[in-house]
């Protein structure tokens, strides 16, 4: 099939079949982000509302204050070549356009760990003049666990015509959904993420768990330098393990803030409402700070 990727073992990276040229059209252009289907419909709308809402204010001008950034969702950063200076340029001539007025970079989904990617990048002087905040919306920071699900029985986004596992193959050839998976540093060997009748596993058991699902392809990929070079630099923040935040940030029961001490990394648990908003502002602060600067 056209989207599914051919992996070399030698160079431990991914490329387009012989028999295929893939292309990702409308870069800058907002056309692009606002809806999944070029026959725009409501069920696939995407970024629209949101762009039309901004419309509303005069400087806001599509292709020109407001940019699109779509990429190979295919790939993890590491394979998706020139994508660091494109979104370098595309950032630059946005500013420019609005009177140089430093930029909001907003990602969704796999776009934030891209953005975060694209961020720690960049040198900070670059940063303070061209990026004013980054806004991630629903980022899995910490990795999926739908990406685990994927691997062993496919996803049919809600086709109900079609068997998930008829989507497997080409899903499973994607670097991008090794790329989401749990982070291990983050999930505990104790906490199981796939349970079966006859065994569970965690985020510390991928080898046991492709070769068990008969895809030691992923565990190559995985292990791969390139591949482990991004994956640190996306999760590293200066002096800050935020990778931790974003485990409790989906448990009503509370929520975790760490800070800095003289001892290393000091817990700090919060069960009230008032206590966890303030909890939660501070660790975007921090995020912040670390991130984007």
């Amino acid at each position: 099939m056209g989207l599914s990727l051919v992996y070399d073992p030698v160079t431990r990276k991914s490329r387009d079949p012989d028999s295929a040229d893939v292309y990702f059209p409308g870069w800058g252009e907002t056309w692009s982000i606002e809806n999944l289907d070029s026959y725009r419909h409501s069920r696939t709308e995407y970024c629209g509302p949101m762009i039309e809402s901004l419309r509303r204010d005069p400087f806001f001008v599509s292709n020109w204050t407001i940019r699109g950034a779509p990429f190979d969702f295919r790939k993890a950063p590491n394979e998706n070549e020139g994508f660091i200076n494109k979104l370098m340029h595309l950032i630059e001539e946005t500013y420019q356009n609005g009177g140089n007025r430093s930029v909001v970079l907003l990602g969704h989904s796999l776009g934030a760990k891209y953005g975060i990617y694209f961020l720690k990048s960049m040198k900070k002087s670059w940063k303070n003049t061209y990026i004013k905040t980054f806004v991630s919306l629903s980022a899995p920071l910490g990795g999926s666990v739908k990406a685990l699900k994927i691997e062993a029985s496919g996803d049919n986004f809600g086709v109900f015509l079609r068997s998930p596992l008829s989507f497997r193959p080409v899903q499973r050839t994607l670097p991008s959904l090794a790329f989401l998976l749990p982070d291990s540093r983050l999930w505990s060997p104790k906490e199981p993420l796939i349970i079966t009748p006859t065994t569970n596993y965690s985020a510390h058991d991928y080898e046991r768990f492709f070769h068990d699902v008969n895809y030691s392809i992923a565990e190559d990929v995985i292990n791969s330098e390139a591949f482990l070079t991004v994956v640190v630099v996306v999760s590293k923040v200066d002096s800050v393990n935020y990778l931790a935040f974003f485990k409790y940030l989906g448990r009503s029961a509370c929520v975790q803030s760490i800070s800095k001490s003289k001892r290393g990394l000091k817990k700090c648990y919060y069960v009230s409402k008032k206590k966890a908003k303030l909890c939660l502002n501070k660790m975007f602060e921090i995020y912040e700070r670390n991130i984007i600067h």
